[in-house]
């Protein structure tokens, strides 16, 4: 331990409170976004679930793909924690919550930076700027993760109390380390992530062994030693306690390297300098800093950099973590080195109004943030769900096995109660491999086994994409899959999803009343109907208007049957009805621009057409729209 004098706590004015308010405000302020995780549903079913039955940890009731299995438990208290936030105050309180973790995150790191350089407004600058790195922004989801960010910032906290504490065999400083256990009994059940700790336990253990052998083992350096070793060991047995035991400690490393998972998640896999340039930029600052000042290594910073920076060259998701664990080293490097630079105290204590200036620029940048939609937002889940698709179920009892996106697996679980079991959801670790690759089979259209899986599987239902969201899977392909076989018939569809069933089978009646013939959304917008028989088509159109109120993709449909068929006020009543449903609609603004034109209204047809190339539409239709723009302001006949 460290037995230099170290800065006590920040000496709180009026100024200093101030900004650090304004700060704290910030870093509140731009987490507050809508919700955006498609797994949030699968973990409030499960939390319902438990909590219905008793915490019963029987045979796995949603996925009939692994029903032999018992029901994946890793995650149970941040499950249950999220349905009863839900409970409480719907959304809005797990946005609230969500916000309220990260800001306890870079609160916890400022007071980390402080103790290594003594000056707020470094380390209120240094947490808060971290946060505006586009790099970050896709972390900070309604996961488990955020209680790894939180409990191991805390641990860092903890950990560097100790090691800059006086030396003292039976001080506080080796009470508080007795919190380490009590922080990884409640993490080893929100995230199998609690095992980076170790890494961190490790690093320190090293560092007090170092110590103890410099010291010449004299009682004090001993004693410390001895207490860190201890407090590790309880908490690797304090990790156990949780409903795998010790399995906790395989759990992640079961599927570690399976490349069928990495080719489907993104975020494990490696960072690219195209989509990632700042977090390289800030991985090169941060070893040639470590370079410059060898001399002044520590054993705790050096190893957890090490190991995170690894870990993040190795899947993107891991940034977060090399990120926290390299900001309190890089500090003490950039203080060290202004230090060498001015030989004297670096950044001397500040004026009054620059406290005062800096709080101002922080609630500015908040205004600002919050004006641009990154900040202030409470409301619910984005527009991603199939919420009528899984109403028409509901309504129309169906029977047997149903095929989903794994992203809708947990929606369709919790609307349902878990009456329509899935073929796959978020839990991974779970499925294994083959399940995991027979999934991705499916889901492209894979033309040789599409098929025959959903045969194997005796899959009754399919619940898919009309334009996937996610970009990882081909819809349009299994489709035509679905089509080609003939064993398939659609049923219903918007402008989220559409829904199939077997032919022959238990959900026959389905298809009696409600088949679509004329519709055919496997082939590419804008065109998903068949063009030799209009009326046919618009008849199916009209009733899937009547079925999906809420859906604009039919009123779109039936414009372009009245674009087609040059009746101009149809289409234009029909166009517009879909605006109001998505004012975002860019190509409904193209077909009305080209209306105008169609009757000689250069000006509406302009206005109409630079409407929607401000809704920033594909780079092959911007150029169709450019080019009818020229012909409405008169460059060419």
């Amino acid at each position: 331990m460290n037995s230099t004098p170290q800065p006590a706590s920040p000496a709180w004015s009026g100024p200093k409170t101030f900004f650090l308010a304004c700060a704290l405000l910030l870093s509140f302020g731009l987490q507050v976004h809508p919700l955006a995780d498609p797994d949030i549903y699968m973990h409030m079913r499960d939390g319902r679930y438990w909590v219905e039955t008793g915490f019963q940890f029987g045979a796995e009731p949603f996925v009939y793909t692994v029903a032999d299995k018992p029901m994946d438990k890793i995650e149970v208290l941040f499950s249950v924690g999220l349905y009863g936030l839900w409970h409480l105050g719907g959304f809005r309180a797990l946005i609230l919550a969500k916000a309220l973790i990260m800001t306890a995150v870079f609160f916890l790191l400022g007071l980390i930076l402080y103790r290594r350089w003594p000056n707020l407004a470094v380390a209120a600058g240094a947490a808060m700027g971290i946060q505006l790195l586009p790099t970050l922004l896709f972390f900070f989801r309604e996961r488990p993760y955020l209680f790894t960010y939180l409990f191991l910032v805390l641990a860092m906290f903890l950990l560097e109390r100790f090691r800059q504490a006086p030396r003292a065999p039976l001080g506080r400083s080796l009470l508080r380390l007795w919190w380490l256990p009590a922080i990884t009994l409640v993490w080893a059940n929100l995230h199998p992530g609690f095992i980076v700790l170790f890494v961190l336990l490790g690093a320190h253990v090293a560092e007090e062994a170092v110590t103890l052998v410099r010291s010449d083992r004299d009682d004090g350096a001993r004693v410390c030693f001895q207490a860190l070793g201890l407090a590790a060991a309880a908490a690797f047995l304090a990790g156990a306690l949780n409903p795998l035991g010790f399995g906790v400690y395989t759990y992640v490393f079961q599927h570690v390297g399976s490349e069928a998972f990495a080719a489907f998640i993104s975020e494990w896999n490696p960072p690219t300098f195209a989509k990632h340039g700042d977090f390289f930029v800030l991985l090169t600052l941060v070893w040639l800093g470590q370079l410059a000042g060898w001399r002044r290594w520590r054993v705790s910073d050096l190893l957890p950099l090490a190991v995170f920076s690894y870990l993040a060259v190795q899947s993107y998701r891991h940034i977060p973590l090399f990120i926290l664990a390299a900001l309190p080293p890089t500090v003490s490097q950039a203080r060290n080195w202004l230090q060498a630079v001015t030989r004297r105290q670096p950044w001397p204590a500040l004026p009054a109004w620059s406290w005062l200036a800096g709080g101002a620029l922080a609630l500015l940048l908040l205004t600002g943030t919050a004006a641009l939609g990154r900040a202030g937002h409470l409301s619910e889940l984005p527009d991603y769900y199939p919420v009528a698709g899984v109403a028409w179920i509901q309504q129309e009892p169906s029977s047997g096995r149903w095929f989903t996106p794994m992203a809708w697996s947990g929606y369709l679980g919790w609307e349902t109660h878990g009456q329509k079991q899935v073929f796959i959801d978020g839990r991974l670790m779970m499925f294994g491999g083959k399940v995991f690759e027979d999934y991705i089979q499916i889901s492209t259209g894979e033309p040789k086994l599409c098929q025959a899986l959903l045969d194997q599987y005796d899959v009754q239902g399919i619940l898919s994409y009309t334009d996937d969201p996610t970009g990882h899977e081909n819809h349009l392909k299994l489709f035509s899959r679905l089509e080609e076989s003939g064993q398939w018939a659609l049923v219903y569809w918007d402008h989220i999803c559409h829904i199939y069933v077997r032919r022959g089978g238990p959900n026959q009646a389905l298809i009696d009343r409600f088949e679509y013939r004329a519709v055919t959304p496997w082939k590419p917008l804008p065109y998903c109907f068949t063009l030799s028989d209009m009326d046919a088509t618009l008849k199916e159109i009209r009733h899937a208007q009547e079925t999906t109120p809420a859906s604009y993709l039919p009123w779109f449909f039936e414009g372009q049957i009245a674009l087609n068929r040059n009746q101009n006020e149809e289409a234009v009543r029909a166009f517009q009805l879909a605006l109001k449903l998505e004012p975002g609609l860019y190509t409904a603004y193209y077909n009305l621009g080209m209306i105008a034109l169609r009757t000689g209204d250069s000006a509406g047809a302009e206005a109409m057409l630079r409407k929607s190339l401000s809704l920033n539409p594909k780079p092959e239709h911007r150029k169709e729209i450019l080019k009818l723009l020229d012909r409405a302001q008169g460059k060419w006949d």
